[in-house]
């Protein structure tokens, strides 16, 4: 069941088998020998069930390690992350192994996930990539519901309609009724609600949400991760993005995570990149900032004669940071010697254009409880820089690119996003994606905002 239901999510998307794949739980747990059994085989089952989902969906948690020849024999170290993940589907159907009413197990199914999506995205450092509202993230019209319930209740939303065939066929064979008949109309009462819902967000929809038109130019260069360190490609890569920032007017370059290929030592990017920038022209780049000896990941916004930056506030564990250094050195292999620092600033840019925007970093994005502030909720855009070459060439890169997806609606603002190798996409507040260049191509795309 696990392995199936991992091809409800991106790049699959194959939603009729969540029908098949709930139901066939539900059944399953409701089974009269599987509820005679010990409360620590329900455990079992379930992180059996997480762990056939997350294999699939996370294969691609390995590849960081195959980039440098020292880190390859560390790569089975991803599977722990794997069953992490699957160990809170383990508790879920502990839960649910309590409720001996098969019609309150069958209400209590998607509040059970959903409450495991949670516990997850808070307990150690978060991690809420796997999350159900993701299945509806390619449909354009379905996706509108998180505008109104959030992440974690389109979760809940997608897992109670796939149950919506249980009622039908307990409809007859159970005893008391009423119960599959109340299911039936309070799923039938909540799809006409959300569908008037949806109805009126695009009756009423407005794309305009800043003050003056300015052109974006989303740059995605491709660099291989093998050739981010070689000295002498890393010279063509700046000269590359000098040529690309002379063109146009009135335009902001935006570039990927790290695509600075040198340390930011005392903002000296800044007094770089201001002799080539010329009518009225900005640029947006991420680079690796060093600050009394403390090392950042940062993005940079420069004008010709106005600056600011934003440092990342959710670091990857094991990836920017190691954790319990003292006691798991012997990762540094993979880590590196030194930690980056979690940033401090406000999540928020001033620019010359008369707006605000968000800056996001890599991963930042799915935290979806953590990019709104006081000081930024106004701001119309949120700008994601990433490089997804570490998250292999398929299933990461469109999990991650379907996950920002979500915040645009979520959040009511354009996202801007532009991936080292893709996707780099630039999406209204209602999802739409009015332009992108595809993945592990390189390319450049520009489009004027009103």
């Amino acid at each position: 069941c696990g392995i199936i239901c991992s091809f409800l999510f991106p790049p699959f998307f194959i939603m009729p088998l969540g029908f098949l794949v709930f139901p066939y739980l539900f059944f399953s747990l409701t089974d009269k020998k599987t509820s005679k059994i010990n409360k620590i085989w329900h455990f079992i089952y379930g992180t059996s069930f997480g762990l056939g989902l997350n294999i699939i969906i996370l294969y691609w948690i390995r590849a960081p390690f195959l980039f440098d020849p020292s880190t390859v024999n560390y790569a089975p170290l991803s599977f722990l992350l794997i069953f992490y993940v699957s160990i809170f589907f383990g508790f879920v159907f502990l839960i649910l192994s309590y409720f001996k009413n098969d019609f309150c197990k069958l209400i209590m199914m998607p509040v059970a996930f959903v409450i495991a999506e949670i516990i997850r995205e808070k307990f150690l450092f978060g991690f809420p990539w796997v999350t159900f509202a993701i299945i509806v993230s390619s449909n354009h019209y379905l996706l509108q519901a998180v505008y109104y319930i959030g992440t974690n209740g389109l979760s809940f939303l997608v897992i109670f309609l796939f149950l919506i065939p249980v009622s039908l066929l307990i409809l007859d064979e159970n005893k008391i009724k009423i119960f599959p008949k109340i299911y039936l109309i309070f799923s039938f009462i909540i799809l006409i609600v959300f569908f008037f819902l949806i109805f009126f967000r695009f009756y009423f929809a407005n794309e305009s949400n800043t003050n003056n038109e300015v052109n974006f130019s989303l740059n995605q260069l491709n660099i291989n991760q093998f050739d981010r360190k070689n000295s002498l490609l890393k010279k063509n890569r700046i000269n590359e993005i000098i040529n690309i920032i002379r063109n146009n007017e009135n335009t902001i370059y935006i570039f990927s995570e790290s695509d600075y290929p040198y340390i930011i030592n005392g903002n000296n990017i800044v007094y770089f990149f201001q002799k080539y920038l010329l009518n009225n022209n900005s640029i947006i780049i991420g680079g690796i900032r060093k600050d009394n000896k403390k090392y950042y990941n940062s993005m940079y916004y420069i004008s010709n004669n106005y600056f600011e930056f934003f440092d990342k506030k959710k670091l990857v564990p094991f990836g920017e940071f190691l954790p319990f250094r003292k006691k798991l050195n012997f990762l540094e292999a993979i880590v590196g010697k030194t930690d980056l620092e979690q940033g401090k600033k406000n999540r928020i840019i001033k620019t010359v254009y008369n707006f605000n925007f968000i800056p996001i970093i890599c991963y930042e994005i799915i935290f979806f409880n953590d990019l709104l502030t006081v000081e930024n909720q106004n701001s119309p855009i949120l700008i994601n820089i990433t490089n997804d070459a570490w998250f292999d060439k398929y299933l990461g890169p469109y999990q991650h690119f379907y996950l920002s997806r979500i915040r645009s609606i979520e959040l009511n603002k354009f996202l801007i996003r532009v991936s080292n190798n893709g996707v780099s996409a630039i999406i209204n507040n209602y999802g739409k994606i009015i332009n992108y260049i595809p993945l592990n191509e390189k390319g450049e795309n520009n489009l004027g905002i009103n």
